[in-house]
């Protein structure tokens, strides 16, 4: 059975104990990270065939924790690709072409935060789809 693909793209630091710490602990999807010491050429790292495309904003839609494990469920006809922007935001090329915006909060967050704080919630969505007791409602 072919699993279906989380792609995180960002920059930032590779070694981030916290982060890698989260990464290992998922098992209901297998990941793919992507990560730059300066901003990629987005367009060139995702497929808008196979890929549902987000992009972290602040701007973006709210999901609870179990809005988002429901989402990253329903979502297994396409791969997902996640995007956490750079400090200096996302080029303009990426924002002309139609994504889903998330925001993980409404306050902002260094890049390097917001990848850890979207594995959590990756990790914790897995935890909610297996009834795990990790996420207390």
């Amino acid at each position: 059975m072919n699993k279906t693909i989380i792609k995180i793209i960002s920059t930032g630091k590779k070694n981030c104990e916290m982060f890698n710490a989260y990464v290992k602990r998922i098992h209901l999807w297998k990941l793919h990270i992507l990560t730059y010491n300066k901003v990629p050429k987005y367009q060139d790292l995702i497929n808008h065939k196979k890929e549902t495309i987000f992009l972290l904003d602040e701007r973006g839609m709210y999901m609870t924790s179990h809005q988002f494990a429901s989402f990253l469920e329903k979502n297994t006809m396409h791969h997902s690709c996640f995007i956490v922007g750079s400090a200096t935001g996302f080029p303009q090329d990426l924002l002309e072409v139609p994504h889903i915006k998330i925001s993980l909060s409404t306050m902002t967050f260094p890049h390097e935060l917001a990848r850890i704080l979207l594995m959590e919630q990756i990790y914790r969505a897995q935890q909610i789809l297996t009834r795990h007791p990790y996420h207390k409602d």
